[in-house]
């Protein structure tokens, strides 16, 4: 974090990001004057080796997280950074982010915005919703507790994904998701339209940003199944995601198979699986797709990466063995064509 020295340096856009996917949507939806000319602000979730490669940015570093002074605890730290280390934001500056989560909306605080989508299936996400953002279920006391902490935090909590009147406008690339955005500005984006548009500079500036190498993509691009993981703790223990993955490992020819390793995924897969192949950076997956490297077969629990594939490819869906684990969030629906796998 480099104390007041962006304080005295305007940038006509800020992004606020904690998504590698909501990232890619940016880049590519952006010209590269555009993206020079942005100041990059990614919290705690966004994998900082990717971070760090911008020029004008700044990260939020990981915390202690607490369930005591939990939303005091971000908010001073969210005002840390925008005192002192985040570009002076005027009216106007625009502003591209994601809102689903409190340090965001904390950063994003009461300045109208774009909102970017968090994955490629942001139509699954908004079913899930009432209108106005709010998730069904809640108690009279969670209505009272989302009251104080509005007045605390700002008008986007418990009103995010966009259903607020700050939010002007949405970045997205699946069609379904349009039509909950009525009276906003859609910004509809096809990734790989937008990604072959782009002259081989702007593509390779893209690339660096994300730290690809040219070596790991030819060790990858040889492989015909990849894996992708998901980030199950705390929902899961560490011990029960390491067996379901095991099990799930021992399905396929193991020279055949690519990890994919989910930006949040903290499990050491080379260490569980000594000699397959790892794909440690966190990157979004329709990367691979965009530089044309493809595979015969994505396995998956319920991860939102097998959606969107510009080619034929057979997904094999393991989502179903986890509805014992109540709490664990599927935040993706059953691929229409997708192979219902069980371990």
């Amino acid at each position: 974090m480099k104390l007041c020295v962006f304080r005295h340096k305007k940038f006509p856009i800020v992004c606020y990001f904690s998504s590698t996917y909501s990232l890619l949507l940016y880049l590519c939806y952006s010209s590269q004057r555009e993206i020079e000319n942005t100041f990059f602000v990614f919290s705690e979730t966004f994998p900082k080796e990717i971070a760090y490669n911008f020029k004008n940015c700044c990260y939020i570093p990981k915390y202690k997280e607490s369930i005591h002074f939990y939303v005091p605890k971000k908010w001073i730290i969210s005002k840390i950074y925008k005192w002192f280390v985040i570009p002076k934001i005027e009216s106007q500056t625009k502003i591209f982010c994601q809102d689903h989560t409190t340090m965001l909306q904390l950063l994003i605080g009461r300045h109208p915005y774009y909102m970017v989508a968090e994955n490629p299936v942001m139509e699954t996400i908004m079913k899930s919703h009432y209108p106005k953002g709010r998730a069904t279920g809640q108690t009279i006391k969670q209505h009272i507790l989302d009251f104080i902490n509005q007045k605390f935090i700002g008008p986007l909590y418990g009103h995010s994904l966009g259903f607020n009147h700050l939010c002007r406008g949405v970045l997205f690339s699946d069609k379904g998701s349009a039509r909950y955005f009525h009276g906003k500005d859609i910004y509809l984006l096809n990734i790989f339209s937008a990604w072959n548009q782009k002259n081989e500079n702007e593509r390779n500036m893209i690339l660096s940003l994300y730290g690809i190498c040219s070596s790991d993509l030819e060790s990858i691009s040889s492989k015909k199944i990849i894996i992708y993981t998901q980030p199950f703790v705390p929902e899961m223990t560490i011990d029960d995601n390491k067996k379901y993955m095991v099990a799930l490992i021992k399905k396929y020819p193991l020279e055949d198979i690519v990890i994919k390793v989910h930006p949040r995924d903290e499990i050491d897969y080379e260490q569980l699986f000594p000699g397959i192949t790892v794909c440690k950076s966190r990157i979004p997956a329709q990367l691979f797709d965009l530089l044309g490297v493809h595979f015969e077969v994505a396995a998956t629990y319920n991860s939102s990466a097998v959606y969107n594939m510009s080619y034929e490819i057979r997904i094999d869906w393991y989502g179903e063995e986890l509805r014992h684990f109540g709490s664990v969030l599927y935040n993706a629906p059953i691929p229409s064509n997708a192979n219902m796998c069980h371990l």
